[in-house]
């Protein structure tokens, strides 16, 4: 932008990183080329006092963190005019969205995160700062391990400068009890929010539910934390940490050690820098790392590209262990130079995604034609593809019609493996969790196979074939449809995922299923239940004010409905977004249906602070957190209705390259801008018999690559 300086200090400015509260973060290059992100204070604040000398405390106190912390601060001027301040830029993930995006975590990879953040912990402690605000949004995922990032309103222990009275610090649900109540923050109070995130990242929900900041501090204050979905060893270590009593917590020193040494245990080898993460976290760490902007074309001629930077340290990185229970080893360097990023995003905000809604519902009319579709592969199956094409781990899981399921090269389709089942299709599934494919047949079975080479790990026969499935925190959940001449019911499953060691039995009458966080869910007309996954007891049930709940999500902590509204006229969509913790209702939002035809609204989308709804040929996004509407859609022609009057429903793939991608009827794709709702582009990727005008095949989105099946199954690049 015209007001965008082109130089600070040594630094030339490449271009924007973010906006924050106290001013804009650029990415800048040094004459000598290095990378570096620099934060510049806004110039209405650069002359406040006030801020100037909470500036100046920031990169002191940065500056304090001695030994392996040396690189925090690359370059700093806060007295400067503009006050900047410069730390080395490393391209990462923010574990808050990596959760979000990609699920929970398994214990295995949360106690390598949880030594990494335990090191990071101790070197700050190790100079008398305590961090007081640790939370996902604040643990960057970056090749090279994580980083502990904002220390904005970090302070030195005996220092009361930041506190005033009546001011609380810090993020609900990751705030100590003392800090709740006035009493003073000591390391212990970090030691708090290592265990709060710990437990958020294997469940995807904190230890002490959703909802107001008010009743989630009570919890914290007054309740136990909820640890049942997280495996022994590691509820263990985090109900220590999450103590009341801040001298029985942990020193960082100590779950350095004794969560390294569990890690190293656990796997009987040190970890190495490209398996301690969730694979998909890692494909998109490396996508961040693809993605960092070249420096202009004044580098010099024979220098390296970044191309030739990024090949050569993955050829050299990736072949390094390295031990997380190494008290000095490249991890401590690691989560200790996580200060080396640590200001560069210094009160870092997303681009700001607030936008008013456009009023009525405008017509996306099929915008620029979109990127030309280029098939990578096709693979031929004995029948027609019938499921949705699964993608995890580098390959695609899907099933035929004569329920045999394939496993797939994601990058060529090469077939890897085939498993025929003695039923003659699958009823649900197949999931991916954990190395572990998991589908039901028709021949009332339930089987486990390993991921890689297509062998049943374990299988289970019931009365009746499985008719919802879902998996969460090790455990796999099903429910199969019983009658028995009296009364028509559904009976809920609970086994071990990794051994199929049956865990619980229940009866009841379900809809949707999904877990999520170490809580069960299921929906029934016009009613939502949460189960506790341990033993299949009720944790609430709530009446919402759906007639028929048609679809359920659960994500960052929230339950999202949505069905067939209340409305005593014509027909309407209605959504709502609950507490998972305890099902208070948040908001809710209602709109209409055309006239005369209804589909249930897809599932739901979450991304970037918005909920994206699509239903029929109109798509709703509302914020997050308070269900404001920021605008809506109506794609016309990308849907239709068959003779009998079923409809489709615009059908979401995912959001990629900030735009929500969907799919209509023909296999048309669309692309939306998701802070707008613009429509990018309209292609069709692919022709495939004769269908109803209505009708979509099975797709699913990954990294720019269209999956999808009909007689074959195939993969187009967009």
């Amino acid at each position: 932008m015209a007001e965008d300086p082109e130089q600070v200090g040594q630094y030339r400015l490449i271009g924007r990183l973010g906006r924050g509260g106290m001013g804009q973060v650029y990415l800048g290059r040094s004459a000598s080329g290095r990378l570096v992100a620099v934060k510049v204070v806004r110039a209405e604040l650069d002359h406040d006092p006030g801020l100037r000398r909470r500036f100046v405390r920031e990169v002191a106190a940065a500056r304090r963190v001695t030994g392996f912390f040396t690189a925090a601060v690359v370059d700093a001027d806060p007295e400067g005019d503009p006050a900047w301040l410069a730390t080395a830029y490393v391209p990462g993930l923010p574990l808050s969205t990596a959760v979000a995006e990609y699920g929970a975590w398994s214990g295995r990879a949360v106690r390598a995160l949880g030594a990494a953040l335990a090191e990071a912990l101790e070197g700050i402690h190790h100079v008398g700062l305590v961090h007081r605000d640790l939370k996902p949004s604040n643990v960057l995922l970056a090749a090279d391990g994580p980083r502990v990032i904002d220390f904005g309103i970090s302070l030195a222990a005996d220092d009361t400068q930041l506190t005033q009275t009546g001011m609380l610090i810090g993020t609900p649900g990751f705030i100590s009890p003392e800090q709740l109540v006035g009493d003073a923050t000591t390391a212990a109070s970090d030691i708090f929010a290592l265990g709060a995130v710990l437990a958020w990242t294997a469940t995807g929900s904190g230890p002490y539910g959703q909802g107001s900041a008010h009743a989630v501090n009570y919890r914290v204050a007054h309740e136990k934390p909820d640890l049942t979905a997280l495996p022994d060893d590691l509820a263990g270590v985090v109900a220590r940490c999450l103590d009341k009593e801040p001298t029985r917590r942990p020193t960082a020193s100590q779950l350095v050690a004794e969560l390294g040494h569990m890690t190293e245990s656990a796997d009987g080898d040190a970890l190495t820098e490209v398996d301690w993460l969730p694979p998909a976290v890692t494909e998109a760490i490396d996508r961040q790392g693809a993605a960092t902007p070249e420096p202009p074309e004044d580098r010099q001629p024979n220098a390296p590209t970044r191309r030739d930077r990024a090949d050569r340290a993955k050829r050299t990185d990736r072949s390094r262990p390295w031990s997380l229970a190494s008290r000095r080893g490249v991890l401590g360097v690691a989560g200790a130079v996580g200060l080396a990023i640590l200001l560069s995003l210094l009160f870092l905000q997303l681009p700001d995604d607030s936008h008013g809604s456009d009023g009525p519902a405008k017509s996306a009319l099929p915008g620029p034609r979109g990127p030309k579709v280029s098939q990578t592969w096709s693979f031929q199956p004995d029948k027609e593809v019938m499921t949705t094409p699964v993608h995890a781990d580098g390959r695609i899981y899907a099933a035929d019609g004569n329920g045999t399921l394939y496993a797939v090269k994601a990058s060529t389709g090469a077939k890897l493996w085939k498993f025929r089942q003695t039923g003659n299709k699958v009823t649900a599934g197949p999931l991916v969790f954990d190395g572990v494919v998991y589908f039901a047949g028709d021949n009332h079975h339930l089987y486990a196979l390993d991921a890689r080479s297509g062998r049943t790990r374990w299988e289970a026969e019931y009365e009746s074939s499985v008719s919802s499935l879902t998996i969460a925190d090790g455990r796999v959940y099903d429910a199969i449809a019983v009658s028995d001449g009296a009364a028509d019911y559904s009976v809920l499953h609970a086994r071990n995922a990794r051994t199929g060691h049956k865990l619980w039995t229940e009866e009841r009458s379900v809809g949707n299923l999904v877990a999520a966080g170490g809580t069960l869910y299921y929906s029934l007309d016009d009613r939502v239940t949460a189960l506790r996954g341990k033993d299949g007891s009720t944790r609430w049930e709530a009446k919402t004010d759906i007639a028929s709940v048609d679809t359920l999500a659960v994500n960052g902590g929230l339950v999202h409905l949505g069905g067939d509204g209340r409305d005593s006229g014509e027909r309407e969509f209605a959504v709502e977004a609950r507490d998972s913790g305890t099902g208070k209702k948040i908001w809710s939002a209602s709109f209409p249906q055309k006239r005369g035809t209804w589909a249930p609204p897809a599932r739901p989308l979450v991304a970037g602070g918005l909920v994206h709804w699509s239903g029929h040929d109109r798509v709703h996004s509302f914020t997050v957190e308070t269900g404001d509407e920021v605008w809506q859609r109506r794609i016309p022609g990308s849907v239709g209705v068959d003779e009998s009057g079923v409809e489709g429903s615009l059908q979401p793939l995912g959001v990629e390259g900030g735009a929500l991608h969907l799919q209509g009827r023909g296999g048309n794709l669309y692309a939306l801008d998701t802070r707008t709702g613009a429509c990018r582009w309209k292609c069709a990727p692919r022709r495939y018999g004769r269908v109803a005008a209505w009708e979509t095949a099975p797709a699913t989105l990954k990294d720019g690559v269209v999956y999808y099946g009909d007689r074959k199954l195939h993969a187009s690049r967009l």
